[in-house]
């Protein structure tokens, strides 16, 4: 079955942007008034917003030389030489994903499955949203298949 595969991927990417959106919508206000030692694991930046309503920005300070924040790490040569493998879903796991749909017609099956296969080639001509959604109800698909129809 190359469909869970497929389904954890899609599952991990919707996770990652979810972090990556809650960590770069975080921000800490420093309330206090003191100063507080840098240990160089503090990163400052002055922001003035005029009176005209453009804001300016000053430089990042680090309570330690920046040559010494950032260090390159090299790559291993062995690892330019790793290959991915692409793992394609089988005529047999779209027929798996198809019986697991009870809710749709065949007709609505087959295009719901075309068009998935469509977004995982990079051909479907829906908007990013539209193809987030036959995206999710795969997924919600397979869940039901696998586990998730599974009552303990």
């Amino acid at each position: 079955m190359l469909i869970k595969p497929l389904v954890i991927s899609v599952m991990s990417l919707l996770l990652c942007i979810a972090i990556l959106i809650t960590v770069s919508a975080s921000s800490t206000i420093n309330t206090s008034t003191k100063e507080k030692a840098n240990d160089g694991r503090l990163l400052t930046r002055d922001i003035v917003l005029q009176k005209d309503g453009q804001v300016t920005l000053g430089q990042i300070k680090t309570g330690v030389d920046n040559k010494t924040l950032l260090k390159g790490v090299e790559i291993p040569q062995s690892w330019k030489n790793l290959s991915t493998e692409k793992l394609e879903p089988t005529e047999k796991d779209w027929a798996f994903i198809k019986d697991a749909i009870k809710d749709l017609s065949e007709e609505d099956k087959n295009k719901l499955i075309n068009e998935f296969k469509k977004i995982c080639e990079g051909e479907s001509k829906l908007s990013a949203e539209e193809q987030n959604d036959v995206c999710q109800k795969i997924a919600y698909y397979t869940l039901e298949a696998t586990e998730g129809g599974e009552r303990a």
